[in-house]
């Protein structure tokens, strides 16, 4: 959280100046502009993709249907963890 809230107060900031030393090993920050993410072998292993790397669009999909992860939801082009007790509220709160 805290390097969030850093990143988050630097004037001009993306997910480029996250401080890569704190992602676990296999992980990283890409670009969905990508035409493809290189897969570690931890994250292969994680999201049951048996090929060394995938498009942006296969990781999302994966990490969305990922087994024993914490729920995950999908907005407006972002991935965020759901929130303990609350509904989900996407689009016409009206329906």
């Amino acid at each position: 959280m805290a390097e969030r809230l850093r990143m988050f107060s630097l004037p001009r900031s993306s997910w480029q100046d996250y401080d890569k030393s704190l992602i676990s090993l296999g992980g990283g920050v890409f670009s969905r502009s990508l035409k493809a993410i290189p897969l570690a072998l931890e994250v292969r292993a994680l999201l049951d993709l048996d090929k060394p790397q995938a498009t942006p669009s296969e990781v999302v999909t994966a990490i969305l249907k990922a087994r024993g992860r914490p729920a995950l939801v999908w907005r407006h082009r972002h991935l965020y963890p759901r929130c303990g007790g609350k509904r989900d509220q996407v689009g016409d709160s009206r329906q």
